[in-house]
C-alpha cells in the first residue's frame, strides 16, 4: 500500500492487466484539481484529475478498465 508523498496509502499495491479494480487512496494534505497518476514498474497504468483531496478522507480512482 505504498504511495510517495503526499499520499498516506493506497489499494491495490499491485495490479494485473485486466484486473478491473478501482484504486482506493488517501492523502495527508488538502489539494484542489490535482492530476494523480497510478505508476507501477515505472509504467503509468492510469491518470486521473480529481476535484478535491481532504486529508483523511477516502478518494476512490475510476476502475483499471485493462490498461
Amino acid at each position: 500500500m505504498a504511495g510517495e508523498p503526499p499520499l498516506r496509502w493506497i489499494a491495490p499495491n499491485l495490479v494485473a492487466p485486466g484486473d478491473g479494480h478501482p484504486y482506493v487512496l488517501r492523502t495527508s494534505v488538502p489539494g484542489r484539481r490535482a492530476v494523480l497518476q497510478v505508476v507501477q514498474d515505472g509504467r503509468l497504468l492510469h491518470q486521473e484529475r480529481v476535484r478535491a483531496a481532504v486529508p483523511h478522507r477516502t478518494l476512490t480512482l475510476t476502475a483499471l478498465g485493462g490498461r
